[in-house]
């Protein structure tokens, strides 16, 4: 598997032959957005690399700011389009992926998007989403802690006092007749197919919705808002 050391390598090398390979700004930048919202923090980038990278960042910027989209520019560089403008939107820009990177830490549960079964075989990428759906519709009805059950009122309050008391199990998205699964900021086409995989034969009707249909350079924009 390679190292962190090595991605990172990869990256800088694509930001230095963007022109040969005909690849935006805007592309690479997506890339390292989606780089920094599958790993978490064991991904550790050194002081040097850093450096390293936000130069690469900020002279690209620098270089392609005729090519650049309006919302990196008005959002993201500003006014001034020196050098050093360029620069500090690059340390941003990694601040931001930093941010990504760290999201989901408060999370009890699907803190890992790269899951090995043993050592010896590759790691899969499993989302967040798929993951919380094959708990959500797993026959052995797993406990998901980072659910949370909306109250019916007084008669949910007395039903739930009681279900301490008997030790019976409390509610469980199965079971209601109709589950909908509604993503609010964005959701991409890859996380439909996979909520929709995973509640194929839940045998309840199943509806999915989101604030809208995410791509990867809207995910993009939506950091600098």
């Amino acid at each position: 598997m390679e190292s962190d050391t090595d991605i990172l390598i990869q990256v800088i090398q694509l930001f230095k032959t963007r022109k040969d390979r005909k690849l935006t700004i805007e592309i690479l930048l997506c890339i390292l957005v989606q780089l920094y919202s599958v790993v978490d923090k064991d991904f550790i980038m050194s002081e040097e690399h850093q450096i390293n990278l936000e130069n690469i960042i900020g002279e690209a910027f620098f270089e392609d700011l005729e090519y650049l989209p309006d919302y990196i520019i008005n959002d993201l560089i500003g006014i001034n389009y020196t050098l050093l403008a360029c620069q500090q939107a690059a340390e941003k820009f990694l601040f931001i992926l930093k941010q990504i990177k760290l999201s989901r830490q408060h999370f009890i549960q699907y803190r890992k998007l790269f899951l090995r079964e043993n050592p010896y075989v590759p790691a899969i990428y499993s989302s967040f989403v798929k993951q919380l759906m094959d708990d959500v519709c797993s026959p052995m009805r797993p406990n998901l802690p980072v659910l949370n059950t909306k109250s019916d009122g007084i008669t949910d309050f007395i039903k739930f006092g009681f279900n301490k008391i008997i030790n019976t199990v409390n509610k469980h998205p199965l079971d209601c007749d109709h589950l909908i699964v509604f993503v609010i900021g964005g959701i991409s086409g890859h996380e439909v197919h996979s909520i929709c995989e995973a509640t194929k034969n839940c045998g309840i009707r199943v509806s999915v919705g989101s604030t809208r249909l995410l791509s990867p350079y809207e995910a993009l924009h939506s950091l600098f808002k």
